[in-house]
C-alpha cells in the first residue's frame, strides 16, 4: 500500500468542515506491514500526513502515557511515551506539548495547546480531566491499526458510572512532576480496577453500539482505521454502562457474585 492511500483514507475521516480537536490513538506495527516505505520511516511519514491534514487551525494529540511516579518523581521532558512508536514521535517532535498528569499525559499541538496544557486534573478521569475537555470540545477521536474500539475516552464512561461500578475503585497518587524544567507538586486520583477479584475487560463488545451511533471504520489491507466523535461515543456507552454496569467485563461472574 502507498502512503497516499493511507492519507486518503484519514482525509475522508477527519471531518474537515470544522475545528474540533483530532485525538489520535494508533498501532503503528500493523501499518508497517503494508506501508510501501522503509520501516524506520514510516512514524515520521505517517505523523506528517496527519499533521498536514488537521492543519494548524485544529489541535493534534496522542496519548503519551508513562508508568508513573518513579521515586516520587516523573519527569515529563524525559520519560518516553508508552502508547507507542507514533506518539512517542509526536512527543519529540518540535512544538508540541505535553499535559500535566504522571499516567494520562496526552501530547498536543494546535491552538488549544496553552488551555489543555493548564488542566491539573484532581480526577484523572472526572471533571477538569483531559477526557472532561475532551468531551466538551467533542473531540474527533481516531484509531489507527487498532480495534476500532481501543479509545481510553472509554474510562470516562466508567467514572460517570461510578455508582454503579464494583469493579474499580479510587486511588490516590502524589509525586513530583517535572515538566519544561520547572516542578510541580501534584495529587491525581486514578479510578483502578480492583485487585481480588480483577476484571479483565474486553472493549470490543461496544463495537455494534459505537457503529449505530456514526462511527465510520476503513479497512486498508486489513487494517483497521476508525473515527468517532467524543459525544457519539458517550451516547452510545454511558446508558449500556447504567444498563449494565459489568457489559464490558469478560468474567462478569466474579463480580455478580459480588453484587449479589
Amino acid at each position: 500500500m502507498e502512503l497516499i492511500e493511507l492519507e486518503q483514507a484519514l482525509d475522508s475521516l477527519i471531518m474537515k468542515d470544522n475545528n474540533r480537536p483530532v485525538v489520535v490513538f494508533s498501532a503503528l506495527w500493523p501499518l508497517m506491514t503494508v506501508l510501501n516505505s522503509p520501516r524506520q520511516e514510516i512514524p515520521e511519514k505517517v505523523l506528517q500526513v496527519l499533521m498536514s491534514l488537521v492543519g494548524k487551525d485544529r489541535d493534534l494529540l496522542m496519548p503519551t502515557f508513562t508508568n508513573g511516579y518513579q521515586e516520587g518523581v516523573c519527569d515529563l521532558d524525559k520519560v518516553t511515551s508508552t502508547t507507542g512508536v507514533l506518539s512517542e514521535t509526536f512527543r519529540q517532535s518540535l512544538g508540541v506539548k505535553r499535559s500535566l498528569s504522571a499516567f494520562f499525559s496526552f501530547g498536543i499541538k494546535g491552538p488549544h495547546e496553552e488551555e489543555f496544557c493548564s488542566l491539573q486534573p484532581k480526577d484523572a478521569w472526572g471533571e477538569g480531566s483531559c477526557y472532561h475537555w475532551m468531551e466538551e470540545q467533542d473531540a474527533l477521536f481516531l484509531m489507527m491499526g487498532t480495534h476500532p474500539t481501543n479509545c481510553s475516552y472509554v474510562h470516562r464512561m466508567e467514572w460517570l458510572a461510578r455508582a454503579k461500578i464494583n469493579y474499580r475503585y479510587p486511588k490516590k497518587f502524589s509525586g513530583t512532576l517535572i515538566r519544561n524544567g520547572v516542578s510541580h507538586l501534584m495529587d491525581e486520583t486514578l479510578y483502578v480496577r480492583a485487585l481480588d477479584p480483577s476484571p479483565v475487560n474486553d472493549f470490543t463488545v461496544l463495537q455494534d453500539s459505537f457503529l449505530a451511533h456514526g462511527m465510520k471504520i476503513l479497512s486498508l489491507e486489513g487494517v483497521s482505521i476508525a473515527a468517532m466523535t467524543a459525544q457519539a461515543m458517550k451516547q452510545a456507552y454511558l446508558p449500556l454502562l447504567e444498563q449494565d454496569p459489568l457489559i464490558t467485563v469478560e468474567n462478569r461472574d466474579l463480580f455478580e457474585l459480588i453484587t449479589n
